[in-house]
């Protein structure tokens, strides 16, 4: 049997920004999140070490950690990307992202940061699926009710918890792995479970032909913590159902503000003065984001000074819209001929 995988601590020495350096990724930094120049719509969230990828060209939305992102750029098995980790070098701290360690010595490395020193702080339920999934999990789902803590990440973490447990007698196991309670293996009544990992098998056909021979088994438990898993599992579905809603709340909002904001730029974009080189419209409908303007903190009258202005249009006719994708040029632009 071999040791349990303490992916915690591999995705602690190896900050996900830095190993997709290590892959050929370029970005664009900053101080809360990088944005990859090779892949498009990329975006790495420095502080809680995940990256996401929106929906395009048919394909899902994508968010992962370190080893999800090894397992996607190489088509790795889960055992695979844990092995190169465990052979990476691991990282230095950076001191922009952790801060000064008081405690460490001059001319000492700094000290890693005790993992759970950075976890947002608890947050009570905020509608019936939480409250569902609080009854089940208790205190260790509170976590997962964050306004931040997206759909797509509580599917993933979902995903990679243990839900397969294989019922057997290991007579040299003397106690459960997870809360500690002896096995007395002279009662008949006994029982205990083996953790099957996640990710250590590469086709079903494989997983039916060596199931019991696979080498990364990850611990003997007892029937309580295998309980405890299953309502674990559930109120993490019941998490990501209320996190999926928020959203969902929360686009339908962006839709209606970012509709709103094109009535406004029409309605004030029909105060230029006509000119036959200049197709207003077009331009409202081809190079205009609504959905930027939208998310940027500008008032509407500066919107509507800015959009009944003629030379912003020229500006649109001639080309120079470099990094119109951006949310900062719409905010630059608006600025300009608001004024």
């Amino acid at each position: 049997m071999t040791n349990k995988i303490d992916t915690r601590a591999l995705k602690e020495n190896h900050r996900l920004e830095m190993v997709m350096l290590d892959t050929g990724e370029k970005f664009e930094t900053g101080p809360r999140e990088w944005r990859c120049l090779t892949v498009p719509g990329l975006v790495v969230d420095i502080r809680r070490q995940t990256y996401t990828v929106p929906a395009k060209n048919g394909h899902d939305p994508e968010s992962g950690d370190v080893i999800a992102w090894l397992q996607r750029r190489y088509h790795w098995s889960f055992k695979l990307a844990v092995t190169y980790l465990k052979k990476r070098k691991p990282d230095e701290l950076r001191p922009e992202m952790d801060g000064p360690d008081p405690d460490a010595e001059e001319g000492q490395p700094r000290r890693r940061k005790d993992p759970g020193c950075n976890k947002e702080p608890d947050s009570e339920p905020q509608d019936a699926w939480q409250r569902k999934a609080l009854a089940l999990a208790g205190d260790e789902i509170r976590e997962y009710f964050s306004p931040n803590m997206f759909s797509m990440d509580i599917l993933f973490d979902r995903c990679r918890r243990p839900a397969r447990f294989v019922e057997l007698i290991a007579l040299d196991v003397d106690e459960c792995e997870k809360c500690g309670s002896p096995f007395d293996w002279n009662n008949p009544e006994t029982r205990a479970f083996q953790i099957f990992a996640w990710g250590n098998e590469d086709t079903e056909a494989e997983r039916l032909a060596g199931f019991l021979e696979q080498l990364d088994w990850e611990g003997v438990v007892c029937p309580t913590c295998v309980r405890k898993q299953a309502n674990l599992l559930r109120a993490l579905e019941y998490c990501y159902f209320s996190a999926s809603a928020r959203e969902g709340d929360a686009l339908r909002d962006e839709k209606q503000e970012s509709e709103r904001i094109e009535r406004l730029i029409r309605k004030a974009a029909k105060k230029v003065r006509y000119d036959e080189c200049l197709d207003i419209e077009y331009l409202l409908n081809r190079r205009v984001w609504f959905g930027g303007l939208a998310s940027i903190e500008v008032t509407d009258e500066e919107l509507a000074r800015a959009f009944s202005d003629k030379r912003l249009f020229e500006r649109l006719r001639d080309g120079d819209t470099e990094g119109w994708d951006k949310p900062g040029f719409w905010r630059g632009l608006v600025w300009e001929y608001s004024k």
